[in-house]
């Protein structure tokens, strides 16, 4: 299917006033600018479907790289897709522009300042895609992947510290020792176990501990927690790097780029509105919520990792009340892509073809009653507010402030504490002082 045909088109009379005489006057102009400058129909066509893209609470990327090959000035649309603020536009914008990065050493001169705000994006995804592309630059690497890698080291998502560690890997050397030292002791035994690999590296010192013996053969590092006994295991292992730090620190001179103290501030964006049913057939709009901090949680009942992280969830809600709504939209029934089937709680296996609703709502309510459930359940069965997030993975989680802005989007579990410091980061936004 031609990716313009998924475009929706409202009627121009459907629309309030306002928005219908400004919708004209775009028109008005595009016809006026196409006749004054001797184009076609096919200019006035690929600037209304511009127009569209940029108005559209989702794009792809198929549809970027589109719109843009051929373009007079490709690198000034992309930015007009990057200034919108939505997510699947600012993922679209790092793929189609990541791309013509690698080949065109001008483009890539122009580009690089869009992949350095991706490194400090709200959104992971976006982050990871933007470091990989400054690395891949066609007139080689940026100077400023190192500094940029170092950033993620100081965040709070245990995940992005994870990413610091990899691209520090590769950019850099012996001489980041004292940066990493410190990540040793990461409340994130994972963090804390990849630091020490790196250490191992570098160094040459092995304090005989690995994470996989922690966790257990076949185990992924990434969701699994530690059993207690072998965390504390892993611990007292790894702390055997202050005694070696201890006699090695004179060693090493001081950072001649020191890491960076907090991560540098990034403009957030509205995440807009919808409105969905709750189990209740009650329709519930994001916008009831403002004034709180909002964790939106998209998930699905046949996603094992989704029901994995719902004791923290509650824990969550439980912890900071009215400061804050976790809003969980549930995905079943959404269509998959390739059309593959998922495996349910019960080890039953069911095709991903769309169910009916009440079948749907019943499931639902059973397993909300069952796992004790006290945060509200929108359901989303045909799945478009989970791409307007890009929830196609599961759980994907957005958090917003108080006023209703994106402040981070991840996909995957995350522990408790990383979920409670997250929560405390965007309550703290408007006020500038933390929770308590």
């Amino acid at each position: 299917m031609n990716n313009r045909e998924h475009l929706i088109v409202t009627p121009v009379t459907s629309l309030p006033r306002a928005p219908r005489r400004r919708l004209r006057w775009l028109l008005a102009s595009a016809l006026t600018l196409a006749l004054a400058g001797g184009f076609g129909g096919e200019s006035i066509r690929r600037y209304l479907t511009l127009l569209a893209l940029l108005r559209a609470p989702s794009t792809t990327a198929e549809q970027v790289r589109e719109l843009t090959v051929g373009a007079m000035d490709p690198l000034s649309e992309l930015r007009r897709f990057w200034a919108t603020g939505r997510i699947t536009h600012r993922l679209a914008v790092m793929e189609v522009a990541a791309g013509r990065a690698r080949e065109s050493a001008e483009f890539a001169q122009g580009a690089e300042f869009l992949f350095r705000e991706g490194a400090r994006d709200a959104d992971s995804d976006v982050r990871e895609r933007a470091l990989g592309a400054l690395d891949t630059l066609a007139n080689g690497p940026s100077p400023h992947l190192p500094e940029l890698a170092r950033l993620q080291l100081a965040d709070l998502d245990p995940q992005r510290r994870l990413l610091g560690l990899q691209w520090v890997r590769r950019t850099g050397g012996a001489e980041l020792v004292p940066l990493i030292i410190p990540l040793v002791q990461d409340a994130d035994a994972t963090v804390a176990a990849s630091a020490d690999a790196l250490l191992r590296t570098w160094t040459g010192n092995d304090v005989g501990v690995r994470i996989y013996s922690a966790l257990g053969e076949g185990a992924d590092p990434t969701s699994s927690k530690l059993d207690p006994v072998k965390e504390k295991a892993l611990r007292d292992g790894l702390s055997k790097w202050r005694e070696w730090w201890s006699l090695h620190a004179t060693n090493y001179g001081p950072l001649t780029n020191p890491p960076l103290s907090a991560p540098l501030t990034t403009a957030h964006f509205a995440a807009g509105d919808f409105t969905l049913p709750d189990l209740e057939n009650h329709a519930v709009s994001l916008h009831d919520f403002r004034g709180r901090v909002v964790l939106i949680n998209f998930w699905a009942t046949w996603c094992n990792a989704c029901l994995t992280e719902i004791p923290d969830l509650i824990a969550l809600q439980k912890r900071f009340g009215n400061r804050l709504v976790v809003l969980a939209i549930c995905l079943d029934g959404r269509p998959d892509e390739h059309d593959h089937e998922h495996e349910h709680e019960g080890g039953q296996s069911a095709p991903s073809e769309r169910k009916d609703a009440r079948e749907i709502q019943e499931k639902v309510r059973r397993l909300v009653h069952a796992k004790g459930i006290n945060y509200p359940i929108l359901l989303n069965p045909a799945g478009e507010i989970g791409a307007r997030f890009n929830g196609g993975e599961l759980p994907t989680n957005v958090i917003l402030d108080a006023a209703g802005r994106t402040q981070r989007r991840f996909i995957g579990t995350r522990s408790a504490a990383a979920l409670d410091a997250m929560c405390r980061e965007a309550g703290a936004s408007e006020t500038g002082s933390a929770w308590p």
